[in-house]
């Protein structure tokens, strides 16, 4: 998760309340916005090299296609600074997400542009990649859920940077938690793509020589 440098940041010095009441007067301004990097093709791997990398296979384990999904998060945050003795309320002005979702897709270096089993990989890797641009409004509204239950409640420290710092921590990770368990229910809905009946259409559809020499038999 990479971060931004802060788009603004207030210094206000006053006498507040008690560092358990450090909390925003108002709610901040919040936006979390999607975009969707350039599809990368990439078919320099072979179908053990796939194997390998999708990982938990045996020896003789082939792999034709793989598609790669992650979400980059740039975060960038405005502050409001409070003094309160010898400590330092930050609460949030605003909080900007923006979620950049990468793909890439994988073909084995052993498909052949133009045959039949290069057109099903091609096809079985598309819907890898449909589901991953169809859920991505749905972790755009996860991650303003999280973001807006949040941004109110401020954190106290020592010094300014202190006291912003476990600010951006907090969010951070909050972030974070909301993409690993979506990427979790992400990966249940991908393994209904990738089943026994999936492969065994590759054979019937392609016909057993074709898949024969496409295994080096």
């Amino acid at each position: 998760m990479r971060h931004a440098v802060p788009l603004a940041f207030v210094l206000l010095l006053a006498v507040a309340a008690p560092a358990a009441a450090c909390t925003a007067e108002e709610d901040p301004a919040v936006t979390v916005a999607v975009r969707e990097a350039p599809l990368r093709i990439d078919r320099s791997l072979s179908r053990s090299a796939l194997a390998a990398r999708v990982g938990g296979v045996g020896p003789n384990w082939s792999a034709f296609g793989l598609t790669e999904a992650s979400h980059e998060t740039e975060i960038n945050y405005g502050f409001v600074i409070v003094q309160t003795g010898k400590q330092y309320c930050a609460t949030l002005s605003k909080v900007a997400v923006e979620i950049t979702l990468g793909l890439v897709v994988h073909y084995a270096s052993e498909l052949r542009r133009g045959t039949c089993a290069n057109q099903e990989i091609e096809e079985h890797e598309q819907q890898h990649v449909d589901l991953e641009r169809k859920m991505l409004p749905l972790v755009k509204a996860r991650v303003e859920a999280a973001v807006a239950g949040l941004a109110r409640k401020g954190m106290v420290g020592k010094a300014v940077d202190a006291s912003t710092e476990a600010l951006e921590a907090r969010m951070s990770d909050t972030i974070q938690r909301v993409l690993n368990a979506f990427a979790d229910e992400k990966n249940r809905q991908h393994d209904v793509f990738d089943t026994r009946e999936a492969y065994v259409k590759l054979s019937l559809r392609c016909g057993r020589d074709e898949i024969r020499a496409l295994l080096g038999g």
